[in-house]
């Protein structure tokens, strides 16, 4: 399974000199299990859930999620 995931932070300005996408730390769950964040990823049948967790520089965390339901016969 493959999807899009981005994020940004409202604090910083635009083209801000320091900041790249490696100052922030994303941390990616499925089914309640740390996997690394590349993607496309493979999941069972049935409902999956996968949540992200973003931290920044200073501690500011956001988290987003949401379920994938996998069709197939068990």
């Amino acid at each position: 399974m493959n999807w899009d995931f981005s994020f940004t932070d409202n604090s910083l300005r635009e083209n801000e000199p320091g900041i790249t996408i490696n100052s922030f730390s994303v941390l990616l769950k499925i089914n309640g299990k740390n996997v690394d964040t590349s993607l496309p990823k493979l999941m069972g049948i049935g409902k999956n859930s996968v949540t992200y967790d973003v931290l920044d520089a200073v501690g500011n965390s956001a988290k987003c999620g949401f379920t994938v339901d996998v069709k197939g016969k068990l």
